[in-house]
């Protein structure tokens, strides 16, 4: 498995900035399977996500290729290239899912947030998802790779939907946010995408609800 030497040296730095704004339960290890190709997944409700992901994976000492919008990449385009991002847009959906396919051929970790988008809350509270879309069944078909779901809770608190900044309350009170890594699993690829990315979204919602639990526990702990 093949690391990113910047990729780290940014995590690091992310991630000391990261924990002035909140609290960290982080896994002590990963579920990612080393002798097979992989891509990380994960729900998307915050911008506070980039932080989180890079303070989990620093402590992990893992480094991906992370498929990023278009729109952001042109404000940050010399950073993110230097980090392995993919850029991905609807006009440059094929050349990024090809980008992808060849990071994991060459041994990298492709990290993605299926949902595409911010998710609204009024959306994920339900499942704790939004719908997924189907590149996520695309890439990891075409690319013969397992699916790792890496959940995150408590971001939204940090940064909500809609905000250009962060809340700057949270350096004097830092909420906490939880990530987990739940079992991998395999997308058939016999199955139509539309199944796929309806099956891999339901298994990142039931690693959700798990964070979630673990929370109340320690709510009730707490009392």
């Amino acid at each position: 498995m093949r690391h990113n030497k910047t990729f780290l040296r940014f995590a690091k730095l992310a991630a000391g900035i990261a924990r002035n704004f909140a609290r960290f339960d982080l896994p002590k290890n990963a579920a990612i399977p080393a002798n097979k190709r992989v891509i990380v997944v994960s729900n998307h409700r915050s911008f506070f996500d980039v932080m989180a992901a890079f303070t989990c994976f620093s402590k992990l000492g893992y480094s991906c290729r992370t498929m990023v919008f278009t729109g952001y990449m042109r404000h940050w385009s010399p950073l993110a290239k230097a980090l392995g991002g993919i850029p991905t847009c609807k006009e440059r959906r094929q050349q990024a899912e090809d980008d992808a396919v060849e990071a994991l051929e060459q041994g990298e970790i492709v990290a993605m947030m299926p949902e595409g988008r911010l998710v609204d809350k009024v959306e994920w509270r339900k499942d704790g998802v939004g719908q997924f879309r189907l590149g996520i069944s695309r890439i990891a078909t075409r690319g013969n790779a397992t699916v790792v779901p890496m959940v995150m809770t408590g971001t939204e608190s940090v940064w909500p939907k809609g905000s250009w900044l962060p809340r700057f309350s949270c350096l004097l009170e830092p909420p906490l946010i939880r990530i987990r890594f739940g079992e991998p699993f395999e997308l058939d690829e016999e199955q139509d995408h539309t199944s796929n990315a309806a099956f891999a979204a339901h298994r990142v919602a039931q690693e959700i609800r798990r964070a979630e639990e673990e929370e109340s526990v320690d709510l009730l702990r707490r009392v």
